[in-house]
């Protein structure tokens, strides 16, 4: 009985500390999905075939980021996945595009 006890504290702990991280996330993240939809029609990226994706990214212990306190980077990645077609990266924070390419298919 009592490592079951354990192994529920243990879980709740999990859980809370899971939420917390989530609400502390999203005080941080001031660019929505739309909002990232309405960033990448600037670059041309429109219509009903966009692609859109969550992401996230954790700067390695040796990097400045990780250094100053920064170790995770939210970013929203946008495209449509055609020949010549736009792909763009947004910081979820900021709302700054902090990579842009184009997809190249070889035939």
């Amino acid at each position: 009985m009592n490592k079951l006890c354990c192994l529920y504290l243990l879980l709740f702990l999990f859980f809370m500390s899971c939420k917390e991280n989530k609400e502390t996330n999203s005080k941080l993240l001031k660019i929505d999905k739309l909002a990232a939809l309405e960033i990448a029609k600037k670059y041309s990226i429109m219509g009903e075939d966009v692609e859109i994706e969550f992401q996230s990214y954790n700067y390695p212990k040796s990097s400045l980021k990780f250094k100053s306190g920064i170790k995770t980077l939210y970013y929203w990645q946008v495209s449509k996945k055609c020949n010549n077609c736009n792909i763009i990266q947004i910081d979820a924070e900021t709302g700054k595009v902090f990579s842009e390419g184009k997809y190249k298919y070889q035939y």
